[in-house]
């Protein structure tokens, strides 16, 4: 997510990353009709990890919501220039608790007059603790985690038909979608036929070269996170039957 800004302020906090792709290879497995694209997931890590910056230290944290994210513009790469990409993040005031802190989240490409905004949203941190002064929220939370098992084990079962995993990565070939090793994270793909789908998403894995360059701490890996969102084509394709 970069390095803090000089001007950044407890206001708003800002983060500037500079890379080329030569220290950042795993994009290069990342392209739309041939051209390196920034990926959105990319940009959604990077609202977490500055999140994670901004939380307080002393609470454990469980998770993370965003919300209301818009990518308004795509970032091209060129591979031969140095990119600079800036996160901004300013509190919201919370109408509900100081222990669950929403921030607005913008991402912006270049700098000056230059300066474009690619993506905005919110994100709030959610501590271990988050609802303990919400009325009945915490039996919900615990409620909804209950539902989402249940719907898990129905769609296991349901999901009978195998898809294999370079069927749906040319179905995504063929409509522009040219994914990488990097991002060919899905796994023992089935679907039931209808509308729902699963699968098992494999943890990016740095190689020696990414290692050595450009390597940093993160929850998720983009890469992992936009095989999520991969997954949910495979029921829209019909079992990769048919085009995006």
């Amino acid at each position: 997510m970069g390095t803090p800004a000089p001007e950044s302020t407890p206001l708003e906090a800002k983060w500037r990353k500079f890379f080329y792709v030569s220290e950042t290879t795993w994009i290069e497995d990342h392209k739309v009709n041939g051209k390196i694209i920034y990926p959105a997931t990319r940009m959604a890590v990077m609202a977490i990890e500055g999140a994670r910056q901004l939380a307080t230290s002393n609470q454990a944290i469980k998770g993370y919501f965003l919300k209301d994210a818009t990518f308004t513009h795509p970032i091209s790469i060129n591979p031969a220039n140095k990119t600079e990409v800036q996160l901004c993040m300013r509190p919201l005031r919370n109408v509900l608790e100081k222990s669950a802190p929403w921030y607005e989240f913008r991402i912006y490409l270049g700098t000056g007059d230059q300066q474009r905004e690619n993506c905005r949203g919110t994100i709030c941190i959610h501590y271990e603790n988050s609802f303990s002064n919400w009325n009945g929220a915490e039996k919900l939370d615990l409620e909804g985690a209950e539902h989402y098992r249940n719907l898990w084990s129905e769609t296991v079962k349901a999901c009978s038909e195998y898809i294999p995993t370079d069927k749906i990565y040319q179905v995504f070939e063929d409509n522009g979608f040219n994914y990488g090793p990097s991002f060919q994270l899905l796994d023992n793909l089935a679907w039931d036929g209808k509308g729902d789908a699963r699968g098992d998403i494999k943890v990016f894995q740095w190689n020696s070269e990414q290692s050595q360059n450009g390597r940093q701490d993160h929850i998720v890996h983009p890469a992992t996170l936009d095989a999520a969102g991969q997954l949910a084509w495979v029921a829209r394709t019909k079992g990769a039957r048919k085009s995006l």
